[in-house]
């Protein structure tokens, strides 16, 4: 039958009531069991100490609160509480616990049907077992450990996950600020959204794992970000992390500025790009990768990326495009287009360098923008393909392409320059360079705002290759001079993979006569040089040097090289008869 407890109930073994329960004395204490098998209602705040406390029907608290020390069962809902703690391992089959107080569930929780719990935080110490259940809490969340097997999770405050794992069959929201207090991974196996709306911080590493939609915004701040290679990414505000971030899906942006910032220099990883209709902030001190297109499904306001090495797909924009690399960028897309100003290395390089700074590394290459920049000391090189550019206005340093250079510009200003010593490659350098066997100019050319007076751009290619150029103007003193040769092949990358060494030209000299130095430098003369033809491969041959020359003078062969560099080949059968390395004929 029912029952009435009006006052404390002590030193039972079992306590058993098979219809309706009033709970009025405040504490029922057994070594055994308690089974409330009718509708319960608390009189005041209850105690009650009991192997397994069960409520086989609704509970009805009376804005009291209940504490269970033992495990319990919930059977029906819970309703009207203060607050709620249970010790020991808690079965949640009513579907429903509402306090105005905290939920404390400290041993294991197992879910018996969809639930939804409120109050002001719900905290389960121990692990999470769904039941491919729903579990929906309204108020704050903390997940002490290891939550699996739900259907779908939802949070509508903040969030502490301290387990590590949450997995579920469907979505994951969590619209309240999460902590990390471990590297955590959060999974749905059905493909469901997987959405972080309120940020989250902890220096931490967070993965999330799903084939549906993965959402980061309201500002994270975390150890490292990792996503799969399913659905897609949807990021809005900053997402920094001390380590890397990698995301395997197409990252989606909505509006606004999203910046992905590494303030501790870990590689940055977009392995399918971007697009969206807002703008995107890439930056680390360490590496960073953009794999495919950016902007092919409807162009982004603006793209800026900064790092050590940046390699990136092709881009458009509706406004600019920055790309900066302190060590080198790789152009690996097809086509790179900007609305505004399109930026490559635009932070100053040092001339000492003779690698290229910006390569192309196979294939064709096509920039339009309504400005072209490239910023002062940086070479830009195309491996076995063509460089063709668009711009209302440009301003460039030295560039190469294999096969031809189209640079259809209105006001092309090129940046004569200082010479520098290459000192890694051995070789002096006077000047920029533009080299192609094909060389095209529309528009006006003339000489950078910042080019120092009485510095020359040469353009290297062979006799006839340029077309369309007009005559440099804008410093006094200076001029463009014109190399012909032809260059016929481009090296690949260096042995490390990471630099581009620019061209390598193949020539084929009728020798015959004797054979010098040039006189004005190193005045000897070889007599008795062969008179058959000879071939030999100038190889890692990099860019902006003076004129050089092989010429008959007074019947002697004259070498004349300012800045050939790398190795020779066959070059020493040349010179067999001197017995003598080539480079001690030749100026490096």
């Amino acid at each position: 039958g029912s029952a009435v407890l009006g006052g404390a109930a002590t030193g039972l073994d079992t306590v058993s009531v098979s219809g309706t329960t009033a709970l009025n004395g405040g504490v029922v204490t057994s070594t055994g069991t308690q089974t409330y098998s009718g509708a319960v209602t608390l009189g005041a705040d209850t105690a009650l100490t009991g192997s397994t406390v069960s409520f086989g029907n609704t509970l009805a608290g009376g804005m009291n609160s209940l504490s269970v020390t033992g495990s319990a069962v919930l059977g029906g809902a819970a309703t009207g509480l203060d607050t709620v703690s249970v010790s020991g391992m808690a079965a949640l089959n009513g579907g429903v616990v509402t306090s105005t107080g905290t939920q404390t569930y400290s041993g294991a929780v197992t879910l018996g049907t969809d639930t939804v719990l409120t109050g002001s935080t719900v905290s389960f110490g121990n692990t999470l077992a769904g039941g491919t259940n729903s579990l929906a809490v309204t108020g704050n969340a903390v997940l002490g450990g290891a939550a699996t097997g739900l259907d779908t999770v939802s949070v509508s405050g903040t969030t502490a996950l301290n387990g590590g794992v949450v997995t579920s069959t469907g979505t994951q929201t969590y619209s309240g600020a999460v902590t990390l207090d471990q590297d955590t991974l959060l999974t749905s196996l059905g493909s469901g959204d997987i959405r972080l709306n309120g940020g989250a911080v902890g220096n931490q590493a967070l993965t999330v794992s799903t084939a549906g939609v993965t959402r980061l915004a309201g500002g994270i701040s975390v150890g490292s970000v990792t996503t799969d290679e399913g659905g897609t990414v949807q990021l809005a505000g900053t997402i920094s992390t001390t380590g890397g971030q990698t995301y395997g899906e197409t990252v989606m942006i909505a509006g606004g500025m999203t910046s992905l910032v590494s303030t501790g220099g870990g590689a940055l990883v977009l392995r399918g790009g971007v697009d969206g209709s807002g703008s995107i902030s890439l930056a680390t001190s360490g590496n960073l990768t953009v794999q495919g297109n950016s902007g092919a499904g409807g162009a982004l306001e603006s793209f800026e990326a900064a790092g050590a090495r940046v390699d990136v797909g092709g881009i458009q924009t509706t406004a600019d495009l920055s790309l900066d690399a302190t060590e080198l960028l790789v152009l690996q897309g097809a086509s790179y287009q900007a609305g505004g100003k399109l930026s490559l290395n635009p932070t100053t390089r040092s001339v000492s360098s003779g690698r290229a700074s910006i390569v192309k590394p196979a294939g064709d290459l096509k920039i339009e923008a309504d400005e072209l920049w490239i910023g002062a000391g940086h070479k830009m090189v195309v491996s076995q393909g063509s460089l063709e550019i668009h711009a209302e206005k440009a301003v460039l340093g030295d560039l190469a392409a294999s096969t031809a250079l189209s640079l259809n510009v209105g006001q092309l200003q090129v940046r004569a320059r200082d010479a520098g010593d290459f000192t890694n490659a051995g070789l002096k350098d006077v000047g920029a360079s533009i080299v192609s066997p094909k060389i095209s100019f529309t528009g006006v050319l003339s000489l950078s705002g910042d080019s120092v007076a009485g510095k020359k751009v040469y353009l290297n290619t062979g006799a006839g290759g340029v077309s369309g150029r007009n005559n440099l103007a804008g410093a006094r003193g200076a001029e463009v001079a014109v190399n012909a040769r032809v260059s016929a092949q481009f090296n690949s990358l260096d042995a490390d993979g990471a630099v581009l060494q620019p061209l390598a030209l193949k020539a084929v000299f009728n020798t015959s006569g004797s054979v010098s130095t040039d006189p004005a430098a190193l005045p000897f003369v070889f007599p008795g040089f062969p008179s058959q033809v000879r071939q030999f491969d100038l190889v890692n041959w990099n860019l902006g040097y003076r004129d050089e020359m092989v010429e008959r003078v007074n019947g002697v062969w004259v070498f004349r090289s300012l800045g050939l560099n790398g190795r020779w080949n066959a070059l020493s059968d040349v010179f067999s008869n001197q017995g003598r390395d080539p480079r001690d004929f030749i100026e490096l």
